[in-house]
C-alpha cells in the first residue's frame, strides 16, 4: 500500500507552471466567453420572441375584440329571451295541466252517460236475447198436420 504524505510532493519546474496557469487562464477566459455568448443568446432569442409575440397580438387584437362584442350580444340576446321562454314553459305547463283535467274530466262523463247506459242496454238485449232463445227451445211445439 502506497501513503502520499505532504513530505513526499513533486516539484515542477518553473515552466510547467507557468504553462499550468497559462492554460488555466485560457480555461477561465473560454469559460467567461461561454458566458458572454450565452447572454447575448439570451438577449437575441428574448428580442426575436417579443417581435413574434407582439406581431401576433396585432393579429390576435382583432379577433379578441369581435369574440368579445359577440359575447356581448349573446349575453344580450340571452338576458331578453330567457324570460320569453320561462314564461312559454309555464304556459305549456299549464296548457298540459289544463289540457289533462279536461281530458279526465270528459272520460268521467263518458263513463257516467255513455257507458253505462249502454252496458245496461246490452245487458238488458242480451237477457231478451237469452229468453228468447229459451222460449223457442222449451217452449210449446206447434203440432204437426
Amino acid at each position: 500500500m502506497y501513503t502520499l504524505f505532504l513530505a513526499d510532493t513533486v516539484s515542477l519546474s518553473p515552466l510547467t507552471n507557468i504553462a499550468i496557469l497559462l492554460m488555466a487562464a485560457g480555461n477561465l477566459l473560454v469559460f467567461a466567453g461561454l458566458v458572454f455568448l450565452a447572454f447575448k443568446i439570451k438577449e437575441v432569442v428574448k428580442h426575436a420572441v417579443r417581435e413574434v409575440v407582439d406581431e401576433s397580438l396585432s393579429r390576435v387584437q382583432p379577433v379578441i375584440t369581435n369574440v368579445t362584442e359577440i359575447t356581448g350580444r349573446v349575453s344580450e340576446t340571452v338576458a331578453t329571451v330567457a324570460p320569453k321562454v320561462e314564461r312559454m314553459a309555464q304556459t305549456g305547463e299549464s296548457t298540459v295541466q289544463d289540457v289533462s283535467r279536461k281530458v279526465k274530466g270528459t272520460s268521467d262523463i263518458v263513463t257516467e252517460r255513455v257507458a253505462k247506459p249502454v252496458v245496461l242496454m246490452a245487458s238488458t238485449l242480451a237477457g231478451i236475447a237469452k229468453g228468447w232463445e229459451t222460449l223457442r227451445t222449451h217452449g210449446p211445439k206447434p203440432d204437426k198436420p
